[in-house]
């Protein structure tokens, strides 16, 4: 299985939508854990708050109640190789996914991720040659979050470890500053800014596949 922790165990909120790759039909274990958001909030994991569906158009094939503060595994049996869609409904609690055995991205197609930049080091993302505009401004784009003062440190690199931007996030949706220098895999990193309580914020991709990997050794190209 893929350790996810060195890389990162985002803290995701709201309606999460994970997207992972099954090389093959059969069993897969994930391993996370929810926490409350709110204090009020229990340490249980919630009743059926993980969907998995078949993109190819056979529907849900599992469902299953979400890890508590704890941790734990859940399984999925999948009919066979392709992409698949994990689907999270966390109300007042997050969600963090420690380890995967297969290729798995968080997915902002349909909507923006409110991520925790608390613990955060690194997501990546693809430019594809045929994708890439070269010295054009770069679609990312993100917003602190609801909470009164949320906000994250974020910096993204290309392909090559060069430094393409580097803006704190506030209430309002901003661009990443910045030029493309050139395709392939690039790196957002999110980091708590000092003094804030709250970590929280959104992020969102325009003009590319919204594909945000958990980890660098472990992807796909659209």
């Amino acid at each position: 299985a893929v350790d996810l922790t060195p890389v990162w165990k985002p803290r995701t909120g709201r309606s999460t939508h994970y997207v992972f790759y099954a090389p093959k039909k059969g069993p897969i274990t994930f391993f996370g854990r929810t926490r409350a958001a709110r204090q009020h909030a229990g340490k249980k994991g919630l009743s059926k708050a993980i969907t998995i569906t078949d993109t190819a158009g056979e529907g849900k094939v599992f469902a299953c109640n979400a890890p508590g503060y704890d941790g734990g595994e859940f399984t999925v049996c999948v009919p066979r190789a392709g992409f698949y869609e994990m689907n999270l409904r966390l109300k007042s609690h997050d969600f963090r996914l420690e380890r995967s055995p297969v290729p798995i991205a968080i997915d902002t197609r349909r909507m923006d991720a409110v991520l925790n930049a608390e613990g955060a080091k690194a997501l990546s993302f693809w430019v594809a040659p045929n994708e890439a505009r070269i010295g054009s401004d770069f679609m990312l784009i993100a917003r602190g979050g609801t909470y009164s003062g949320s906000t994250a440190s974020l910096s993204l690199a290309g392909a090559a470890g060069e430094k393409i931007a580097d803006c704190v996030v506030t209430r309002t949706w901003m661009s990443l500053p910045g030029k493309v220098p050139s395709a392939g895999l690039m790196q957002l990193d999110a980091r708590k800014v000092p003094d804030k309580p709250f970590t929280f914020f959104s992020l969102d991709m325009a003009g590319l596949p919204g594909f945000f990997f958990l980890s660098k050794d472990k992807t796909w190209q659209m």
